[in-house]
């Protein structure tokens, strides 16, 4: 069973929309997909190492909407 869509919308962002991590380079953009969660340096996205979002999902940083 996949979750994106409901840990998006637990996070408040769409699916789709970019986010970023404090404490992440301000270069680097988020954002979940319907099958993933994918960062962005510039226009290149990839795979996204789970200790990001689980800064999140713990507390140790805010998710920032653009």
């Amino acid at each position: 069973m996949n979750y994106m869509e409901q840990i998006a919308k637990m996070l408040n962002v769409e699916i789709d929309e970019e986010f970023k991590i404090e404490g992440y380079d301000d270069n680097i953009r988020f954002k979940f997909t319907k099958n993933r969660f994918l960062q962005s340096y510039g226009n290149v996205y990839g795979w996204v190492d789970s200790i990001s979002i689980m800064t999140v999902l713990e507390g140790r940083a805010k998710l920032i909407k653009l």
